[in-house]
């Protein structure tokens, strides 16, 4: 009996074989060998898509799955499954966020803005 490798998990005890193993779950992480469940949660700035078996996913040569910081003009809280946009009004320029700032006076932000160029308001 094999266990379950880092990125999966299975509930069930005394499974025959790794393909009895299921991908981690959305916004979760499985970080060891052998789990058993998938409660361990994806940290804010980072997204887990699934299959995801560290909590701060970021160089895709160290872990396993799909995941990764949160992009520019975006934001991810922790548990994220995917990154959501900046809403409207709100801008975030940086990766690996879990929120977004108010657009500065002068400048305008549509929805998932990530920078500022060009987003300075005409006069009038």
């Amino acid at each position: 009996m094999k266990p379950c490798p880092p990125g999966t998990f299975n509930s069930r005890t005394g499974a025959g074989n790794v393909a009895q193993c299921k991908q981690c779950l959305a916004g979760r992480a499985c970080p060891n060998e052998g789990n058993t469940n998938a409660d361990t949660i994806c940290e804010a700035g980072y997204y887990c898509e699934s299959g995801v078996n560290v909590t701060r996913p970021h160089d895709k040569d160290s872990f396993t799955g799909k995941g990764g910081p949160c992009p520019a003009g975006h934001y991810c809280l922790a548990g994220t499954a995917q990154p959501k946009q900046c809403p409207a009004g709100t801008y975030q320029s940086d990766v690996g966020q879990d929120g977004c700032l108010d657009c500065p006076l002068g400048y305008y932000c549509e929805e998932g803005t990530a920078a500022l160029d060009e987003k300075k308001c005409k006069p009038g």
